[in-house]
């Protein structure tokens, strides 16, 4: 009796974790593939290493990031030279929208779609930007480097 009971034990367990596997992978899951994500940049280029060099600018400029692979990419945080954007903890980490203004410039989400405009720097110094990006269990980071107009 013993024997049967933890054949079926046994057997329970492996059907589970099989059922519970094969819900947890599902293909048609857009944020949920924990694939690197893949970035594509209109209006700036993106370096290998998920760097956007701006040089000197008189205008604002503007350029948008958007994943490939991912039908919602979020940002969970913003950083100038290495300060938190403090406006970035009252916006819900999983908005439908969002639209932030800040001293060197602008950022206006939709889920499939970051529209990033830059102000002039009107430092002698390079401005170091960082966007922490996810999607679902996946993780990336741009960083803008913009250089001063002095």
């Amino acid at each position: 009796m013993k024997i049967i009971n933890g054949l079926f034990l046994l057997f329970f367990t492996v059907l589970s974790l099989s059922v519970l596997s094969g819900c947890v992978c599902v293909q048609s899951d857009p944020d949920g593939l924990w694939d690197p994500i893949e970035l594509e940049v209109e209006g700036a280029k993106l370096s290998s290493g998920h760097i956007i060099t701006v040089d000197k600018i008189q205008s604002d400029f503007n350029f948008t990031l958007k994943s490939s692979n991912y039908k919602r990419l979020w940002i969970t945080e913003i950083s100038v030279d290495s300060l938190r954007i403090k406006e970035m903890e009252n916006i819900p980490m999983i908005a439908d929208t969002m639209s932030l203004e800040c001293e060197w410039g602008n950022v206006v989400y939709i889920p499939s779609l970051i529209s990033i405009t830059l102000k002039p720097n009107d430092t002698s110094k390079t401005r170091i930007i960082d966007f922490g990006l996810e999607c679902g269990d996946a993780f990336s980071y741009v960083r803008i480097l913009q250089k001063g107009n002095f």
